[in-house]
């Protein structure tokens, strides 16, 4: 997945849309470390992608 668990702050690498296409996935795979690593770098969690 694109987050890793550091317990830093990350500086978003990739654009907005591939954090909520990868917030989508580990929400789609019970990958709750995943989510709690994407909010922590300010990824909403209440994101749509293009299929709402």
């Amino acid at each position: 997945m694109v987050a890793e668990a550091n317990g830093a702050e990350q500086n978003p690498t990739c654009t907005d849309s591939e954090y909520v296409e990868s917030l989508l996935e580990a929400a789609r795979y019970n990958d709750i470390e995943d989510v709690k690593n994407l909010a922590t770098i300010g990824i909403p969690l209440d994101s749509k992608d293009a299929q709402g």
